[in-house]
């Protein structure tokens, strides 16, 4: 995972999970998923040792295989095939960006897509559609429950074939590296 902020060292971040780690206190994690963790202090830029405990880090556990997304994946047609379940994990890394992943589905199969931003800082109001291999959208998800700003949809497929669900920024003007889901 990618960790972002002032202060903190160049190149790799190691982070030994759970061995070098205590829980958070109070340990209320939002989901069973859900772990915090106090990462010991890391080393600055010049070599020295910070002292003391940083910030708590809220990290989303899972044994659910993930990916990253690979660019170019704007074009219709660009974007990975992916086999379910997944945590797919992307960016919306410029304005008018529009990321695209491709599911093979069976008829009546049902997926769930939980497009997680905004609960994880991110500032990206995101927008999941799917369509189909014709091009034509079958689902369109803006906002979750109780009015938040991340996306669910549960979908049960027409038909067998190939499907695109693509995520976007519901304000063409935004992206940046900060809009991660």
């Amino acid at each position: 995972f990618e960790v972002t902020g002032a202060n903190l060292p160049t190149g790799t971040w190691r982070i030994d999970l759970p061995a070098a780690a205590t829980p958070a206190t109070p340990a209320t994690p939002a989901s069973p998923w859900e772990t915090r963790w106090l990462v010991p202090g890391s080393a600055s830029s010049n070599g020295a040792s910070t002292s003391g405990i940083s910030n708590a880090i809220t990290l989303a556990l899972d044994d659910v295989p993930e990916l990253l997304e690979r660019e170019p994946n704007e074009g219709e047609s660009d974007g990975v095939t992916v086999a379910w379940p997944i945590i797919a994990n992307g960016r919306i890394g410029k304005a008018g960006d529009r990321d695209h992943w491709f599911v093979d589905a069976k008829k009546d199969q049902q997926l769930v897509c939980d497009l997680q931003a905004q609960r994880w800082g991110s500032p990206l109001d995101a927008v999941l559609t799917i369509h189909n291999a014709a091009g034509q959208e079958i689902l369109r998800a803006d906002d979750g429950p109780n009015g938040s700003p991340d996306p669910q949809a549960r979908i049960k497929f027409p038909s067998d074939g190939r499907y695109r669900i693509s995520v976007s920024e519901r304000f063409a003007s935004r992206g940046g590296a900060a809009f991660a889901y």
